[in-house]
């Protein structure tokens, strides 16, 4: 569990480093409780603040009255006072949902290979980058033909994150997450693959789950154009994905390793179904035109062509997701 800070500023200087002390000393699994001013520890402005005067530091987090006619009742027990701590605490979670909730993290997987699944992934991320979104293009099956599409002047992979995260934590990953990923003009921020795709089985499944945490935190939309070979991680990332986009190939050999797949990973509700290469009319399924003008050449690399009806239909697609 994440411990959060706990502020006391109270004139009783004796009484507050008492009431420090023993807050660290019973529920210091829980929080991490400082005395307001202490120059070592900034605060992150989502804590809680015991103060016995009327003040408004909203860089403490949320504001506590310590007094004995209102508030919190400072003649009471410590563990009183903690239980009071504790639901401010809760309350204001669910008042404000936390950022990380709000975001996505879109899983686009095929049981067939070479029907389009990379141009999809990659198309929903520059559509989503038209709209405005922070949005990460993150290839997670190896070597690509990435390097026709995007721009990438650094020495860095996916391999260099996963490793930083494992060694440094989740604070030093993020820090390095920001020199590592590179802007593209369609607007799509980008990382290439890892080096070797069993990279991500160096890591448990919690802290596979941690480092996606890490990335939905600095992005509003990750889309994952997930590998075919369904390892242990990558069915832990379609199981923790908030949307996940299936690209279907209707023809009779496509079909069979669809229901095969189906019979052997529970789809979830929140599933986008993309149908290729068939006359299939099923309502809650979306039929990708086949075009061959795809593409326009911007800076030396592909970019979708905007008029294409491929490409309005991934935008009709994602205006619904927000």
């Amino acid at each position: 569990m994440k411990r959060f800070q706990v502020w006391i500023d109270l004139q009783d200087r004796r009484y507050a480093r008492r009431l420090i002390d023993f807050l660290n000393m019973r529920y210091g699994n829980q929080m991490q409780v400082f005395a307001k001013g202490q120059k070592e520890v900034l605060p992150d402005g989502q804590g809680v603040l015991l103060s016995d005067r009327h003040t408004d530091e909203t860089s403490y987090g949320r504001q506590m009255l310590v007094s004995a006619l209102e508030g919190v009742n400072p003649y009471q027990s410590g563990h009183q006072i903690a239980r009071a701590i504790l639901e401010c605490h809760e309350a204001e979670n669910q008042e404000q949902p936390a950022e990380e909730d709000r975001r996505q993290w879109v899983s686009v997987y095929s049981a067939t290979g070479g029907i389009g699944k990379s141009t999809l992934a990659m198309g929903l991320a520059q559509a989503l980058a038209e709209e405005e979104r922070k949005v990460l293009y993150l290839s997670l099956e190896g070597p690509s033909a990435w390097i026709l599409y995007y721009q990438y002047p650094f020495a860095y992979t996916v391999s260099d994150l996963l490793y930083c995260f494992l060694m440094e934590g989740a604070e030093k990953g993020r820090q390095q997450l920001q020199k590592m990923v590179y802007k593209q003009s369609s607007g799509v921020y980008f990382l290439p693959p890892c080096l070797y795709p069993d990279d991500l089985m160096e890591f448990t499944e919690e802290e596979l789950e941690a480092w996606l945490s890490m990335l939905k935190t600095e992005f509003e939309y990750v889309i994952a154009d997930m590998s075919g070979q369904m390892i242990r991680p990558q069915r832990l990332i379609l199981e923790k994905s908030t949307r996940l986009c299936y690209l279907l190939d209707a023809r009779a050999e496509g079909e069979a390793k669809w229901q095969d797949f189906q019979v052997r990973h529970r789809q979830k509700e929140n599933a986008e179904i993309f149908c290729r290469y068939g006359g299939r009319n099923k309502l809650s399924e979306i039929l990708l035109p086949e075009e061959e003008q795809l593409f326009e050449i911007c800076e030396g690399k592909r970019q979708f062509r905007k008029e294409t009806m491929y490409f309005k239909c991934l935008k009709q697609t994602i205006a619904a997701w927000s």
